[in-house]
Formats: C-alpha cells, sequence, structure tokens
C-alpha cells in the first residue's frame, strides 16, 4: 500500500483516516477497526501468517 508508518500508526494517504497497527482499532473511533496480522522475515521474503478458512 501507499499508506505512511509512524510508530504503530499507519495513515491512509487518500482519508488521513489512523489505525493502530498492533491492536487494528481506528485511532479516533475504537469501533472501527480492521484484523491484524502477524508478520515475519525469512531470508527470501517477508511472509504474512493469515488465519485458515
Amino acid at each position: 500500500g501507499e499508506g505512511t508508518l509512524t510508530g504503530n500508526v499507519v495513515t491512509c494517504p487518500w482519508h488521513g483516516w489512523q489505525f493502530d497497527v498492533t491492536t487494528g482499532k481506528h485511532c479516533l473511533n475504537e469501533r472501527l477497526c480492521h484484523p491484524t496480522y502477524s508478520v515475519f522475515e525469512e531470508e527470501d521474503g517477508i511472509y504474512i501468517e493469515l488465519p485458515e478458512s
């Protein structure tokens, strides 16, 4: 994506909305929430651990 990350807060470049990447909660309205995923780095790339569907 094209958002910016400052500390634990990612900011949407289009809407200006900000979310805490550790909780997924919107910084001003905690009722708005995005799912969060574990991210890890290995020699051959960066991976996201997705839940099983």
